[in-house]
């Protein structure tokens, strides 16, 4: 089985992974390099862990091509096109969990050949003030993309909304109301939480992790339900833990941070060696449209 990563900015993650998987005597590791491709051209790896082809069309090409060739891919790119992470908020919501709320924004800026005849559809002005109803009094305006979780930029009326929006550019953008309380990011890889992380209210992780662990007992059974809706394989979600419950903020299935040093190298590890297994375990026999329902409706109903 050979197994390749395709990455942006994870120095850190590659190096451990590389390890990881060389461990495995049914493995072989290839350092993924990507060029010219022919239509018949053999793909170099047999499974691939994506963390980048969001942000490349020519990688997204690419994998298309191998996974129509038969290669499995930890992180599938058909679920983190534009406004996907809105999309998960919504299939969260419908499915009866707390969710932060939030508005999906039609782009700001567009390239300059598509002209007024291909935004006919758009409806502008928006009504801010019926926006703001719904995300106000505190709110973060966040790009409506697949990318490692950001806190935004925060604004507290109308106005302020405006201004942030008019500096969105061709992003596409959404904006989610604030939620008080304990922030946590919990990792999701293959059919559990292998990683749960608390945050301060500037968003540095907390150094001092005593007494956290109520608060990730909390995030692991939301985190649970969740993937069961999302039908998630790899996954980082942050929530908000109030007095009352449990709200799910954002969905990253794309590239979340897996870093030693933003998370400690015992977490870190962990979520390492869970996406290993991922990779080098034997592929899942293939379900019958039946077992395809049954899944189907276990998530509604979670």
């Amino acid at each position: 089985m050979r197994v390749g990563v395709l990455a942006g900015f994870d120095e850190a993650l590659v190096d451990a992974l590389r390890r990881e998987v060389e461990c495995n005597p049914s493995a072989t590791w290839v350092d993924l390099k990507l060029g010219s491709t022919a239509l018949d051209e053999v793909s170099p790896v047999d499974v691939l862990l994506d963390r980048a082809s969001h942000e490349n069309p020519f990688y997204a090409a690419w994998l298309r091509c191998a996974e129509d060739a038969g290669v499995r891919i930890l992180n599938a790119p058909g679920r983190n096109r534009a406004g996907a992470p809105f999309a998960d908020l919504v299939r969260v919501q419908r499915a009866g969990l707390p969710v932060a709320q939030a508005v999906l924004l039609p782009t700001k800026e567009y390239p300059a050949h598509l002209g007024a005849s291909a935004l006919t559809n758009l409806d502008f002005p928006l009504d801010w003030e019926a926006v703001w109803a719904r995300v106000g009094p505190r709110a973060r305006l966040l790009p409506a993309i697949p990318m490692s979780m950001l806190a935004g930029v925060e604004v507290r009326d109308v106005q302020g909304l405006l201004a942030a929006y008019d500096r969105s550019g061709q992003t596409p953008a959404m904006v989610q109301s604030c939620v008080d309380g304990r922030r946590a990011r919990a990792f999701w890889i293959g059919e559990q939480t292998v990683a749960v992380q608390c945050f301060e209210n500037d968003g540095l992780p907390r150094p001092d992790e005593r007494g956290d662990e109520p608060t990730c007992e909390l995030v692991r059974a939301a985190m649970q339900k969740v993937a069961a809706v999302l039908d998630l394989a790899c996954a980082a979600c942050d929530f908000t833990v109030t007095a009352d419950e449990v709200v799910l903020t954002a969905v990253d299935t794309a590239a979340p941070e897996i870093d030693p040093i933003l998370m400690g190298e015992e977490r870190f590890l962990s979520v390492v060696k869970a996406l290993a297994q991922s990779l080098t375990a034997a592929p899942a026999a293939k379900s019958s449209p039946k077992q395809q329902k049954a899944r189907s409706q276990r998530r509604k109903g979670a």
